[in-house]
């Protein structure tokens, strides 16, 4: 059921983004990668892997429909945004929900 909702959260959110990806046909097209990613994260319980995988394919999507060049220099402040959202997943994976599956006292 939550790969179902995050599925189709993740289309949704395709209608705010640039075309040609806030089309629907391409949003519906876009569904398909969610997928995947689902059923990766669900095989191995790993979110890293899902996240790279997922990436993975986004590059992939990307580069085929769109001009590249406008992304050939770094974007210094979408680098640091990517850097502080790793560092905040890492954070909430090793302090809040490591921590839940260690302790034994903390309900859930």
């Amino acid at each position: 059921m939550g790969a179902a909702v995050a599925i189709v959260l993740f289309g949704l959110y395709h209608f705010a983004h640039s075309p040609p990806f806030n089309q629907p046909n391409m949003m519906l097209f876009i569904m398909y990668p969610g997928v995947l990613t689902s059923i990766v994260y669900f095989v191995g319980r790993d979110i890293y892997a899902a996240i790279v995988f997922h990436n993975f394919q986004a590059l992939f999507g990307v580069m085929n429909n769109v001009n590249i060049e406008p992304f050939t220099s770094p974007l210094y402040p979408l680098i640091l945004l990517g850097v502080v959202s790793v560092l905040v997943l890492i954070g909430s994976d090793m302090f809040m929900l490591r921590r839940m599956k260690m302790d034994p006292h903390i309900q859930r």
